[in-house]
């Protein structure tokens, strides 16, 4: 079985592109367990494929080994799914946002001068943040 394993052992993007491309891997990740990897291991249920030390390298070489190729390419195109359910979801949400900004538009403003009205309310919730910011003994945000 050996000869037919081929193994990616590399960061959180050579795990990304070996599990996209349904390539067995090992995700090797620091004893801290970073965040980002250990997301990854989560969302592609891979635990068993993790290693935090290396003396459990051999032991889990021999399992992804023992593990059909096909799982891979079934994970694979699980997360591609939720991918481009998730890509769906940011159009609808552009587009909803796209048409309510054109209904905006298309309405005829109602002002002092030159601005809309819906422009004051904007300045004075500003204003409002500005003025809790200002609070004493609260941390200032640099830019």
């Amino acid at each position: 079985m050996e000869g037919d394993v081929k193994a990616s052992v590399d960061t959180a993007h050579g795990n990304l592109t070996a599990l996209s491309f349904g390539v067995p891997h090992i995700v090797i990740n620091n004893p801290l367990r970073a965040a980002k990897v250990e997301g990854y291991v989560r969302l592609a249920g891979l635990d068993e494929f993790r290693i935090t030390d290396w003396a459990a390298l051999e032991e889990t070489f021999d399992r992804l080994g023992a593990t059909p190729r096909e799982r891979w390419a079934t994970t694979a195109d699980r997360l591609k799914a939720r991918v481009c359910e998730q890509f769906d979801r940011l159009t609808e949400l552009i587009a909803r946002a796209a048409e309510e900004r054109r209904e905006t538009r298309d309405r005829p403003a109602k002002s002092r001068g030159e601005l809309p009205l819906e422009l004051y309310s904007t300045i004075a919730e500003l204003h409002a943040r500005l003025e809790h910011e200002k609070t004493p003994g609260r941390p200032r945000r640099r830019s």
